[in-house]
């Protein structure tokens, strides 16, 4: 009988266990559930999601298990050994990894919640900020109100004159509105009055509306016996008052009706702030402008501003009367005949006793004034003012030599034209004057306004226009003042043109030329105010409307020309020739 050795039964078994220990060792180790949490909670520190605490225990633990990674590598057990270890009950592992994934899932809860909670907290403290700030720009708001006009001329800011007249009260001014503030006039003058009131600390404001209120009408009606049904504003300034109605208010009916409250109530307060109308008389006889006719050469349009500025306004013929006493004013404006050497000693005896003269003259034409010019340094010069620079065309037909209406810029910083700077004047057809006081005692003179270093003078000889001497900038307008006897001075304000202060004429809802182009009204009223000596109302008044449309000069309309009718066909023409060129090569 054959008998087995049992050495040879106890190899088979070994050899078989070591080739399932090689296998094993060449598939990949499964990770255990403990290096798929550490793993987890690495990816959370990542995040930023577990505190400083729980990380230094996870990079323990990350650190441990790469040590007996290392130490397996290293030592690899053979399959006895590998048979012989004790292997942890399956009960054991699943709760092994049932804690640690409860650990990780209460780990990264409690970091859930606190990034949750802080993220709440910022979100509060930037809210309760962004509050503060906008409480402080309310209060900051209802103490000092600050707006940003950027209109061109400031439409919706208050004048400087205005202003002026605002800041220079003495007495308490009271406004009293009676139309509802629902209504358009309403919230035109609630506006208006809100910007007074940021102005002077003076100025009290009532809203009555008595329609609601009959009894508080009736009672008003006691104490102002100048309140109508129609009244829609009183304004009170000491024991003074003047009453408005909606048409005293409003320019206009219906949508276009523009609001005209500024200047109506700007008006009112110098009616009632000066105790008396300076005069003003403008002579008659020698062809001077006529003050009441619509015509585009008459002054009814100056007479209505001054009469507004609270003027009183009355003729005089020099040739019949004497100037009166109440004269406060002599105005001359645009005479075509001389004046004779009696008029002429009226006039000087009316200045010698500190008396005011505002004179306009016109190119070719004689003035019979030259000795009481004289006295101020002034003289009046021949021919007629040209611009090449700053001119405007009156028509499309105008030719490049005829630049005779002068946009001026250049104004001085004398009294009447300080508040220009940076506007413009227009005049047509101006005489240039000419300023010498180095031979006169006694007289403080100074250049108003005058035209470009590139201006000329020009005279008409036969039916041509002749260019006289080299260009420069000749004198507009001048201002003198000279001291009289008995410390009286006497003023005198000259212009070598007069078509700024007369009615003018529009064209296509424009004002080409006249008393309302540009800032000729603020320059004829200022010269007035300086007369009078009325400095508070040295200042802007109202706004012109802004007209955005071009002035084309010809040498514009020609550029124009080529670029849109003679450069496009030639360059469309250029450019097919070329294209033609290189295919045909």
């Amino acid at each position: 009988m054959k008998s087995s050795s049992p050495s040879g039964s106890e190899k088979k078994p070994s050899k078989g266990k070591d080739r399932e220990s090689s296998k094993k060792e060449e598939q990949p180790r499964e990770q255990t559930q403990e290096e798929k949490d550490l793993k987890d909670e690495s990816s959370l520190r990542l995040l930023g999601a577990l505190s400083e605490k729980e990380i230094d225990a996870s990079e323990q633990k990350v650190s441990a298990l790469e040590q007996k990674e290392k130490g397996e590598g290293k030592s690899t057990p053979s399959a006895t050994e590998a048979q012989q270890e004790p292997t942890a009950p399956p009960q054991e592992e699943e709760r092994e990894s049932t804690l640690s994934a409860t650990s990780v899932e209460a780990s990264t809860s409690t970091s859930s919640e606190r990034l949750y909670f802080s993220h709440r907290l910022i979100f509060f403290v930037i809210l309760l900020a962004a509050s503060c700030i906008f409480i402080e720009l309310h209060f900051l708001n209802a103490r000092h109100r600050w707006r940003w006009d950027l209109t061109r001329y400031q439409r919706f800011s208050l004048s400087e004159k205005t202003i002026k007249i605002l800041q220079s009260l003495k007495s308490p001014l009271k406004f009293i509105v009676l139309v509802p503030q629902t209504s358009p006039l309403g919230r035109n003058l609630k506006d208006l009055l809100e910007e007074f009131s940021l102005r002077s600390s003076k100025i009290s404001i009532e809203y009555v509306d008595l329609l609601r209120n009959p009894a508080v009408f009736r009672a008003m009606k006691e104490k102002y016996r100048g309140i109508t049904p129609r009244t829609a504003l009183v304004v009170e300034l000491g024991h003074k008052k003047k009453y408005f109605s909606e048409i005293d208010l409003r320019q206009g009916w219906g949508q276009k009706a523009l609001f005209k409250g500024e200047e109506a109530i700007a008006s009112a307060l110098i009616y009632l702030s000066q105790e008396k109308k300076p005069t003003v008389y403008f002579t008659t006889g020698h062809g001077e402008r006529e003050l009441s006719q619509a015509r585009p050469t008459s002054l009814l349009e100056a007479v209505s501003a001054l009469e507004l500025n609270h003027f009183a306004v009355k003729e005089l013929a020099l040739e019949e009367k004497d100037i009166p006493s109440d004269c406060d004013i002599l105005a001359i404006v645009g005479p075509q005949r001389p004046f004779s050497s009696k008029v002429e000693d009226k006039i000087l005896r009316y200045l010698q006793k500190g008396g005011r003269l505002f004179l306009t003259v016109e190119p070719g034409t004689k003035v019979g004034l030259s000795l009481l010019l004289r006295r101020y340094g002034i003289r009046l010069l021949k021919g007629v003012l040209a611009e090449p620079e700053l001119f405007r065309s009156l028509s499309l037909e105008t030719t490049e030599k005829d630049h005779t209406y002068i946009i001026c810029k250049n104004f001085s910083s004398h009294p009447i034209t300080a508040p220009l700077k940076g506007l413009a004047t227009s005049h047509i057809y101006t005489r240039p004057l000419e300023l010498s006081v180095k031979d006169v005692k006694k007289v403080t003179a100074d250049i108003l306004l005058k035209t470009s270093p590139k201006s000329y003078r020009k005279i008409l000889k036969g039916y041509f226009w002749q260019k006289i001497g080299s260009p420069q900038s000749w004198p507009i307008a001048i201002a003198a003042v000279r001291q009289e006897k008995n410390n009286r001075s006497s003023r005198l304000v000259v212009f070598g043109d007069t078509s700024f202060v007369n009615n003018g004429y529009r064209t296509l809802n424009r004002r080409i030329w006249g008393i309302h182009a540009d800032r000729n009204l603020d320059l004829f009223l200022n010269s007035l105010h300086w007369l009078a000596e009325r400095y508070e109302l040295l200042a802007l008044g109202k706004k012109p409307l802004e007209d955005r449309r071009l002035d084309l000069q010809p040498k514009d309309l020609r550029l124009i020309f080529m670029l849109t009718f003679v450069f496009p066909p030639l360059l469309g023409i250029f450019l097919g020739i070329s294209i033609w060129n290189i295919r045909r090569s």
